[in-house]
């Protein structure tokens, strides 16, 4: 989406972040449930399970994390879907 506005010197174009609603994920058989130790984050765990840091989103919504917290302290205990391409699928349809 993109918003228009007039400013002294001429018109000026900016994109606008649409907010997005991540999908609810059902627990599944085949999740991973993982501690966390000191360091780990959404992004990293991502890039470890699925090779992508950009999945970040799917491991905080399978953890119900609606916030912008990204690191964890030791021992929290994470669920990690396995499905994800099959996520992706469903999410990008």
């Amino acid at each position: 989406m993109l918003i228009s506005y007039t400013e002294l010197g001429g018109n000026k174009t900016f994109p606008i972040q649409k907010s997005i609603r991540y999908p609810e994920l059902p627990n599944d058989v085949n999740d991973t449930y993982v501690y966390t130790t000191l360091g780990d984050r959404l992004d990293l765990l991502a890039q470890q399970f699925y090779g992508d840091v950009n999945l970040w989103w799917i491991i905080a919504s399978a953890n119900n994390i609606h916030n912008s917290v990204f690191a964890f302290t030791e021992g929290t205990i994470l669920r990690i879907p396995q499905n994800y391409l099959q996520i992706l699928r469903n999410f990008t349809n």
